[in-house]
């Protein structure tokens, strides 16, 4: 475009423009359209029509706000022409109007040197020119103001704050300042936001301005970011506590310093804040506190103490204030220290938070209010927590009660009865816990009562609970049984929703200490009442039974012996064992031995046995000891049980590990077929000798060492060797603990015990029983099959013979493993019929002693004899008495032979021996006792001789 077409275009605009203006009707917002659309067009024409309109029209009809509507579409435009227009404006207009309305406009553009200096000239009120009004007189203030907003962005240099700040300074110097001006000022340099001022600002503070001059100063730096304010904010703490102290009540505080006081939160901060004198949160002071709690964002001590120190005035202990918002906070965490304060304090404005609104609002559910008074009452010291109760109980109370109803009315008699329930040192009177009850029936509030024991009975409740509930449940019998049947009718439905039992017993096991306060025949037959409910055993009313010994053994029994289905009955079992005591162990032994003739009785039996093992575990401190009873419906079990009860039992053994189920374990351990079983046995007689090994009893004891051997030897655990070694090497001072011992090394038979015995036998050199003993074990242990025989051959030649010293002879050899045994019967029969005196049956069975030993000679010693083995076989068959005369006999054993003919003699051929022969003639010997003494004398020789003989014979030569 040209230069004449684009002069043409402003001419015909301006045209256009002037003659709207002259119409009569023309408004500002007519103008205010005619401009935007002007000014949004892309032609600089029109753009400069605009402003000539506006430059030369407004010494005639142009209005003020005209001015103002115009410079704000220069304002929004982002024209370069705008631009020039408006700093032209600022710079050279002779309308004072006109250069106030471009500098205001000025905030929205980047700013030169030219048009900085010129703001900092008008903040210090040096305005060249003299700028002529137009209709009014405008102040220098109003310039100031217009400065003050355009330098009020973000960005600006370091000498426009440094211009700033000076003003300030002025206007606090001065004593008829403008407030605009001031407060313009302010929001200037909070807009600045340079760190730099803070240290100015702390140094104007110092100066001792006014509360509120001082807070208006800090407020300053309420828009900077908390890393801006590092290495200050100690002093910015102590400036804004110091301001807020002596802060003039009504004076109104700007928004910056609670932006401020929230970027400096400390606990310390906080605690100093609130304990400022007469902090109300409802004034601008108490705001900038609340701004602190809100910002404080640890739900410790510091925010408790913070808020109960609040509370202290009275105005701000309500439910909706910012310090019960961050009681509640911390109630999670500080319930109890809470909920103490609250309880003791002697401040009003503390004790105004018992309003039932507020401990709501604070603690949340009813059952985080009555859990938390239970503990804190716990905790506390025994005097403060005698004098928490009742007023925690108060405030249950009082919380229970419904906050509306649908009667307004009631609503209000409600709310009344809830704070008079907490009021100033009120305690749960008669007289109000018997409104209490009215209230419920009036309103039909049953479930209050409910929601009580709900609430007492909650797993997540303290036992204490009870305790705080008793000002209410005890107030009268009737009210007593009403809540007693309420407990049982949430019981019931426990039961029958099938809950777990075992936490309702834990649950509702909290109140039995003040269900047993009340008349046990009532309670009792409640209970008994409520057993079952639509044909289902109630397991809680079960356990109260038996938790408040209400009948509760004769019930159990009458259970099991009912028709009942496995599951109540196991049931049953189960709660006999948490009941425990020698009666529980006597009705689990009784079940133990349970027989109906169905096919449930083996797991009856089998739990029956289970629980007694648990009842009597020996390595729980209150594990009983078993009776006797007890354990043989165990061994009982053992002997005769199926695979079921038997596993049972051995579990019960090992628990138990008593050394009376050592014969029972031991006698089934070799027929045990089920692996499971066998293996489980095993473990039982492991834990035995376990409790052996820690059981055994000083050393110098003597009876009850003897019992312990006793039991280790009925074991025979090689295992227990190394401890009953100690009374063999050195010998136990007591023969009869010897004794003992070498039983217990014959019982274990061990290959390391051949060991310990021999070293007992060459260091002590036993004699006696001992001796005997100690041959026997060694036999024993070296699984000689002549022990039997030596042991019969004691009575005939004495412990100490050589005849019965198993070093010296071995049987085993002489007579071989069968003919030992037939003779240790012969000897055994002969050693009893001369004990008993009958002499006739004594000489009887000495003579087939020697008949035995002379078959024995000729079936394996006939080659001594210098005949076949077929001669021998024949001579054995022949009668004793050609045996003894055979030739060859009679040169080869000539002695044995002697003696054997002696006491043949006494027998002869008789069935029996008499003392005279058929004839009439007195057989020799047999007179009595005596002759029984020489018999047994020739026996004791003939068979000495007879064992040197076969001796010598099996000896190489």
């Amino acid at each position: 475009m040209s230069n004449k077409e684009a002069q043409k275009n402003s001419e015909e605009s301006l045209h256009l423009a002037t003659r709207i203006l002259e119409l009569k009707h023309c408004t500002s917002s007519h103008v205010k359209g005619l401009l935007e659309s002007l000014v949004g067009s892309d032609s600089e024409a029109v753009a400069f029509a605009s402003a000539l309109l506006v430059s030369t029209a407004a010494t005639s009809r142009t209005r003020p706000e005209w001015l103002q509507t115009a410079f704000e579409v220069f304002g929004r435009s982002e024209s370069q022409l705008a631009n020039s227009f408006l700093k032209h404006a600022a710079l050279n207009a002779q309308n004072a109007e006109i250069r106030l309305h471009a500098v205001r406009e000025l905030k929205h553009k980047k700013l030169d040197g030219d048009m900085r200096q010129l703001l900092h000239d008008w903040l210090s009120g040096e305005i060249e020119g003299s700028p002529v009004a137009f209709q009014r007189q405008i102040q220098v203030e109003e310039f100031q103001r217009a400065a003050l907003e355009a330098l009020s962005r973000k960005g600006v240099r370091s000498h426009s704050v440094a211009a700033v700040w000076e003003l300030l300074k002025q206007l606090l110097s001065s004593r008829d300042a403008s407030t605009e001006v001031y407060s313009g000022t302010l929001d200037c340099l909070t807009a600045m936001t340079r760190p730099s001022l803070i240290h100015k600002i702390l140094s104007e503070v110092g100066k001792q301005h006014s509360g509120k001059t001082n807070l208006d100063l800090l407020s300053i730096c309420g828009n900077m970011e908390p890393n801006q304010l590092k290495g200050t904010k100690t002093k910015l703490r102590e400036a804004l506590r110091q301001s807020l102290g002596v802060w003039s009540r009504g004076e109104e505080i700007r928004d910056g310093v609670a932006n401020l006081a929230a970027k400096l939160v400390s606990s310390d901060f906080l605690i100093s804040l609130t304990e400022l004198p007469d902090v109300t949160l409802r004034t601008h002071r108490g705001k900038v506190v609340a701004a602190v709690m809100d910002a404080y964002s640890s739900a410790d001590d510091a925010l408790c103490n913070a808020s109960l120190n609040l509370a202290k005035n009275v105005s701000n202990a309500n439910a909706s204030s910012a310090c019960v918002k961050a009681l509640s906070r911390c109630a999670a965490s500080r319930g109890e220290m809470i909920l103490r304060r609250i309880c003791l304090s002697e401040s009003e404005g503390i004790r105004q938070l018992r309003d039932p609104q507020c401990i709501s609002e604070i603690f949340g559910s009813l059952d985080n209010i009555a859990e938390t008074g239970s503990k804190a009452i716990t905790n506390a010291a025994p005097d403060d927590g005698r004098k928490m109760a009742p007023i925690v109980t108060a405030l249950i109370l009082a919380c229970s009660i419904p906050p509306k109803v649908e009667d307004r009315r009631k609503t209000v008699q409600l709310n009344s009865f809830a704070r008079q329930l907490v009021a100033d040192d009120a305690l749960v009177t008669e007289d109000t816990r018997q409104r209490y009850v009215e209230i419920s029936q009036e309103l039909n509030l049953e479930h209050v009562l409910k929601d009580l024991v709900r609430t007492a009975t909650s797993p997540k409740s303290p036992k204490e609970l009870a305790y705080l509930l008793e000002p209410l449940l005890c107030s009268s019998d009737k009210l007593g049984i009403a809540i007693v049947r309420i407990v049982l009718e949430v019981a019931q439905e426990f039961c029958i929703s099938k809950r777990d039992s075992n936490r309702l017993s834990s649950a509702y096991g909290q109140v039995e200490s003040w269900l047993g306060k009340f008349d046990a025949q009532v309670v009792e037959a409640l209970v008994h009442q409520g057993l079952f409910v639509n044909g289902v055993l109630s397991l809680y009313l079960l356990g109260v039974a038996r938790r408040l010994k209400l009948n509760f053994y004769n019930c159990a029994t009458a259970l099991i012996n009912s028709d009942l289905s496995i599951k109540p009955k196991l049931a049953v079992i189960n709660q006999i064992e948490q009941a425990g005591g020698e009666e529980s162990l006597q009705v689990l032994c009784e079940a133990g031995r349970f027989v109906s003739g169905n096919d449930y009785d083996v797991r009856i039996r089998a739990a029956a046995i289970e629980s007694i093992g648990k009842l009597c575990d020996c390595s729980l401190e209150e594990g009983m000891t078993p009776s006797d009873d007890c354990l043989q419906s165990i061994h009982e079990r053992i002997s005769h049980g199926s695979e079921r009860e038997r596993r049972k039992a051995y579990g019960a053994c090992s628990r138990m590990a008593d050394q009376r189920s050592i014969k029972a374990l031991k006698d089934r351990e070799q027929t045990e077929k089920d692996g499971k079983a066998l293996a489980r046995l095993k473990q039982a007689l492991a834990a035995i000798r376990e409790r052996l090994e820690q059981e055994r009893p000083e050393y110098n004891s003597t009876d009850p060492t003897r019992e312990w051997l006793k039991h280790a030897s009925n074991l025979g655990d090689p295992q227990l060797l190394p401890q009953v070694e100690k009374y063999l090497i050195p010998p136990h001072p007591e023969e009869l603990v010897q004794l003992a011992a070498i039983e217990f090394l014959k019982s274990c038979r061990s290959p390391e015990g051949v060991q310990v015995l021999d070293r007992y036998i060459k260091d002590t050199s036993p004699h006696g029983m001992l001796l005997q003993a100690a041959r026997g074990c060694m036999s024993t242990l070296k699984n000689r099959q002549d022990v039997k025989l030596l042991d019969v051959l004691t009575w005939l030649f004495g412990e100490s013979s050589d005849m019965v010293d198993p070093e010296q002879l071995n049987y085993e050899e002489l007579f071989g493993a069968q003919r030992c045994g037939v003779l240790a019967g012969v000897l055994g029969v002969c050693r009893e019929e001369y004990g008993a005196e009958n002499w006739d049956n004594f000489a009887t069975v000495a003579d087939n002693v020697g008949q035995c030993i002379v078959r024995h000679i000729y079936t394996s010693y006939h080659r001594e004899m210098g005949i076949s083995e077929e001669e021998g076989k024949k001579f054995a068959e022949r009668s004793y008495h050609n045996q003894l005369n055979f030739g060859k006999f009679v040169k080869t054993f000539p002695m044995p032979k002697k003696r054997f003919q002696t006491i043949h003699e006494c027998r002869q051929e008789a069935k029996t021996a008499h003392p005279e022969d058929v004839d009439g003639t007195p057989k020799p010997g047999i007179q009595g006792k005596n002759a029984a003494d020489a018999i047994l004398t020739w026996l004791g020789e003939a068979f000495e001789w007879t064992a040197q003989a076969l001796q010598q014979a099996r000896t190489p030569s």
